[in-house]
């Protein structure tokens, strides 16, 4: 797994699957969904190992892709600054309890 990637798993089934990183000897949960799922908690170098709960017959075509990390993938909130002021979004500033003067 190349650093900083997001992996894509997508198919033509709503079968339930789970990803998971590490070796056989110790797996670490990554991510879990319904036919499509996107993981970006993983790291360069990390085995992937994907899981499918086959319910229905799991006669499916599924893919699997690499991209760049987009900003924002590792963290809901985040948002480009420009030079200058920046306000927070009030959703923040409740979540922190951080107010302004």
């Amino acid at each position: 797994m190349p650093s900083d990637s997001r992996l894509e798993i997508t198919s033509s089934s709503s079968e339930f699957l789970e990803v998971y990183s590490g070796d056989c000897t110790y797996l670490q949960y990554e991510h879990y969904g319904y036919g499509n799922s996107t993981v970006i908690s993983l790291s360069g170098g990390d085995e992937v190992f994907i899981k499918w709960h086959i319910s229905e017959g799991g006669d499916f075509d599924w893919n699997m892709s690499l991209s760049s990390l987009a900003t924002g993938d590792n963290c809901p909130l985040a948002a480009t600054v420009i030079s200058g002021t920046n306000t927070l979004p009030l959703l923040l500033l409740a979540i922190t309890g951080t107010s302004t003067p």
